[in-house]
Parts: C-alpha cells; sequence; structure tokens
C-alpha cells in the first residue's frame, strides 16, 4: 500500500518527489521525539491551558531579524528540519490587525444578525 502511495504521489508530482536523504548532518538536528504518553500526561487531552513547562519543546526558535539566526533557518530548511521563525515584519502587521476583534468580524462580512 505504501509503495502504491508513493507512485501515486510521484506521479501526481510530475516526478517532483524525492526521498530526503537521512545524513548525520541531518541526525544531529533533528528536533528530540517523545514518547506519545509522557506528550499527553503533561498535557492531558481535555485541557486548553498550555502547560508552563517547555520540556516538550524541542523545536529551535529563530529570530527572523538576526542574521545568524537567519542563516541558521536557511540551512534547516535546507535539510528538511522543523524550527519556529519569530519576529518577522509582515507576519507581526497581520496578527496585529486580525487580533483585534473589529477587524476580524470586518473581515470576516461584518457581525451577524
Amino acid at each position: 500500500m505504501l509503495a502504491v502511495c508513493l507512485a501515486l504521489t510521484e506521479a501526481t508530482l510530475g516526478g517532483l518527489y524525492r526521498r530526503q536523504e537521512y545524513t548525520e548532518e541531518r541526525r544531529q538536528n533533528m528536533p528530540k521525539m517523545f514518547p506519545m504518553l509522557s506528550l499527553l500526561r503533561n498535557w492531558p487531552t481535555d485541557s486548553t491551558t498550555v502547560p508552563a513547562s517547555g520540556v516538550y519543546d524541542s523545536l529551535e526558535h529563530l529570530d527572523y531579524q538576526n542574521t545568524t539566526d537567519l542563516a541558521r533557518a536557511m540551512a534547516l530548511r535546507k535539510l528538511e528540519i522543523p524550527f519556529i521563525v519569530h519576529n518577522i515584519p509582515n507576519i507581526n502587521g497581520v496578527v496585529g490587525k486580525w487580533k483585534a476583534d473589529e477587524y476580524l468580524i470586518n473581515g470576516l462580512g461584518g457581525a451577524s444578525k
């Protein structure tokens, strides 16, 4: 079944699908993984409160406006390793607008009656 899915994906993408080589550099930069039960004990599924502990946050947090962090982000992107980027001016402006209730209501077509 997996082989069929890969073949379909490859055909759908016009041959653009490629497997990422698992190099030593990629292995060393991968985020730490945790057992699912450990995650669920720390943050129960019925709780909407984000736990204070950052124990399970293993993704790198990078500042877009810091040239060293931006270069690191580009390197991680090339290795196809997940990361979090913050402090992006264009995104910050959008967040500022959409977090205001009035802007959100107007953006979605006005208040319902």
